[in-house]
């Protein structure tokens, strides 16, 4: 099953339900750098992308594992080639471990 980012509520399934996860992405929307912000509550893989909403991956923030505790990612609007995004609608995608999550992102002009 898919979560999404913002849902008080995530697991690895609908019937074990897990509190797992409070995020959030400011400013948004944005013109030119976005904070993206989220908790963990146990050391895990995270893997966390920048999608268009034609599905391609724009660029990928980081892929490592972390830590427990409050983790803050910028992303500067810009795509894995340096180049700045156009405006419109993208989508972040958090992997955590198993667990998908997934907001969008709107980048003004």
């Amino acid at each position: 099953a898919v979560y999404y980012i913002g849902e008080p509520w995530v697991g690895t399934n609908d019937l074990e339900l897990t509190p797992l996860l409070k995020t959030n992405s400011y400013p948004n929307p944005t013109t030119s750098e976005v904070t993206i912000n989220y908790f963990l509550p146990f050391r895990a893989k995270i893997e966390l992308s920048i999608y268009n909403m034609s599905g391609t991956k724009v660029t990928q923030l980081i892929n490592k594992t972390q830590e427990t505790g409050k983790k803050q990612i910028k992303w500067d609007c810009k795509s894995a080639d340096g180049s700045r995004v156009e405006a419109g609608t993208y989508l972040y995608k958090l992997c955590i471990n198993k667990n998908v999550f997934t907001n969008s992102i709107v980048v003004a002009k």
